[in-house]
């Protein structure tokens, strides 16, 4: 095979962007769109910023009616008397000092729903991302399959004519056609595959999936862990733990308040509406209306202690510095998991990139190798054996380029999703 027919193939292999009917940014949308469990994070965090909006200023009024009477069975002078109804509103109000401390927990409440909900969106995205590359790895590699597939019929074809022409034996010419059957379950095989990623990408996004894909990323080095410590100390997963020690801080606060916080209660009661009548068939009907009336009362509870309030209060209190405690644990752990992650992930990436520039250098060997090979299977000089094994080489070294590639583009996409960063941020910078 000359070079140009390899650059066309290796070209088509990295993916051409001029194809790409689903991007990847499409297909984010998609997944996020179709996910479930992102839209039941999304209506908790709509539960808790309504909660959140609940002013406690604002008091409780009540409409207030009442209706009595007695009933006289009706006779020739029966009647109805004693009716009395009365309406008016009922205002109620408590306050307490650690109303700003509760304020702040419940905001912090909706901070929390939306960690939670922005945390559900990054594995969407993550495992989106595993989905869209395994099928974009399909298409990329058939040209690769096919012209193995070719390149074995035509050998095929020749070892055919050389046997008949007495030049190789049978045996060859068999091994020859179990190489064309070889090639071809690879292709069947791939087939299968991309058609199975395929319905599973589409089952993901929602979305028709016609097999043209966005190209794979350059493969470079990326920045080290160091650089980009300021982007781990921001992700969902620390800034959760912060979030949980803040909260933690406040309930502890509001804790030791609660245990010796007065609470004020406000009740009034006005606009009383009253009628008063009687019926009977005799003397008709009589009524008397009275004016309106207010009243209102004011309450104050101011804690004084005792041993089974004091030994609730102090238990309350203990629990509260635990749960701080086991908070910032869990802050620090966060951050320690998140650095040796990244350390992991870099180092994962970084021997993709050792591989990629190996094997890309290796193409040229191999390449050359399987030329001289062939050439001298068609002069007598090699057994078919001999040329299958050059060949083989020559096409695992592109598959191997290939499989280094996806593997980088899936895992600096994945680190970006994790950091929250464009993947152009993690590049290292080129002097």
């Amino acid at each position: 095979m000359n070079r140009n027919i390899l650059s066309i193939i290796l070209l088509t292999a990295i993916g051409l962007g001029n194809l790409a009917a689903l991007s990847l940014e499409d297909a984010k949308k998609g997944a996020v769109g179709t996910d479930l469990a992102l839209h039941v994070q999304q209506l908790k965090l709509e539960e808790s910023q309504g909660n959140a909006q609940v002013n406690p200023l604002i008091p409780d009024i009540f409409l207030v009616g009442s209706a009595t009477g007695t009933l006289v069975p009706l006779s020739d002078s029966g009647s109805v008397s004693g009716l009395s109804v009365a309406m008016g509103l009922e205002v109620s109000l408590s306050l307490d000092s650690t109303l700003g401390l509760q304020q702040d927990i419940k905001d912090l409440s909706v901070v929390s729903s939306a960690l939670a909900l922005e945390s559900q969106r990054i594995d969407v995205e993550t495992t989106l991302l595993q989905d869209y590359w395994t099928a974009a790895g399909y298409v990329f590699q058939a040209p690769i399959l096919e012209q193995a597939l070719e390149n074995a019929k035509k050998q095929y074809t020749a070892a055919q004519e050389r046997f008949t022409d007495g030049k190789i034996t049978k045996l060859s010419m068999k091994q020859s056609q179990y190489s064309v059957q070889k090639a071809q379950k690879a292709v069947d095989d791939a087939e299968m595959g991309k058609q199975q990623a395929f319905e599973i990408l589409s089952q993901v996004t929602g979305l028709d999936v016609d097999g043209s894909f966005d190209v794979m990323l350059e493969v470079r080095s990326l920045k080290s862990a160091e650089e980009l410590l300021p982007y781990v100390m921001k992700t969902c997963g620390v800034r959760t733990a912060a979030n949980a020690v803040e909260t933690a801080a406040l309930q502890e606060e509001l804790t030791k308040a609660s245990s010796m916080a007065p609470v004020v209660s406000f009740s009034f009661s006005s606009g009383n509406l009253g009628y008063d009548g009687s019926w009977s068939s005799t003397s008709g009907t009589s009524s008397t209306f009275f004016g309106d009336t207010a009243s209102g009362t004011v309450a104050v509870s101011i804690p004084l202690g005792g041993h089974v309030a004091h030994s609730t209060a102090a238990n309350s209190a203990n629990k509260a510095v635990l749960d701080r405690q086991i908070a910032q644990t869990q802050l620090d752990a966060a951050k320690q998991s998140s650095l040796s992650s990244l350390r992991s992930t870099l180092y994962k990436i970084e021997s993709y990139v050792r591989a990629y520039a190996l094997e890309k250098d290796q193409l040229d060997f191999v390449t050359y190798q399987r030329d001289m090979v062939e050439s001298q299977y068609r002069d007598g000089k090699s057994t078919y054996l001999d040329y299958e094994d050059a060949q083989m080489t020559f096409e695992k070294t592109q598959l191997a380029i290939l499989q280094d590639q996806l593997n980088y583009t899936l895992s600096v996409y994945s680190l970006s999703a994790l950091l929250e960063v464009t993947p152009e941020k993690l590049y290292m910078e080129i002097n």
